[in-house]
């Protein structure tokens, strides 16, 4: 090959790679101005947070069997990194493995086996609260609710997540 057609082949596919480059580029732009013909679905959370009634927010994440058992855990133990919230009062008083009950949509519950603190402050409270595992959470039933009862003047409080987890 010419020293002409070396030098037009690298020209070429230099601006071929620029225009490519330029191409992915523009295309990963925002899913928003994108047009799809899929319906779009959401995926589940694995946090869930209350509305704060009675001034006091609970707030919920599932945790991984992973995460569990790097604590510790037997695998069919469940676990939810928990944290409570007031700008009033105080939530030291609260015995939350007492007041927690896992359920899920065939009814079956399970009452809270323990409490590990993260944080308790009286207007903070954070931590892992873990119960043994209900079949809806890794068999894929249609929810599972956390319910907290009678914390902050409110009879009770639930949390649902619809099955599967991401």
């Amino acid at each position: 090959m010419s020293r002409y057609r070396c030098a037009m082949w690298r020209s070429c596919a230099s601006v071929l790679l620029f225009f490519l480059a330029g191409v992915a580029i523009l295309g990963c732009g925002s899913p928003e101005s994108t047009p799809s013909s899929q319906p779009e679905t959401s995926t589940p959370s694995l946090t869930q947070t209350d509305e704060g009634q009675g001034g006091v927010t609970f707030k919920a994440t599932v945790v991984t069997y992973q995460y569990m058992a790097e604590r510790g855990h037997p695998p069919d133990h469940v676990g939810f990194l928990v944290s409570l919230d007031t700008h009033s009062g105080s939530l030291l008083g609260y015995d939350l493995v007492a007041l927690a009950t896992l359920r899920d949509d065939s009814g079956r519950m399970s009452q809270a086996l323990g409490w590990e603190p993260q944080s308790e402050d009286s207007h903070h409270r954070s931590g892992l609260l873990y119960f043994d595992g209900l079949a809806s959470l890794a068999t894929g039933g249609q929810y599972t609710e956390l319910s907290l009862k009678n914390l902050g003047g409110v009879s009770e409080r639930v949390l649902r997540w619809e099955m599967p987890l991401p």
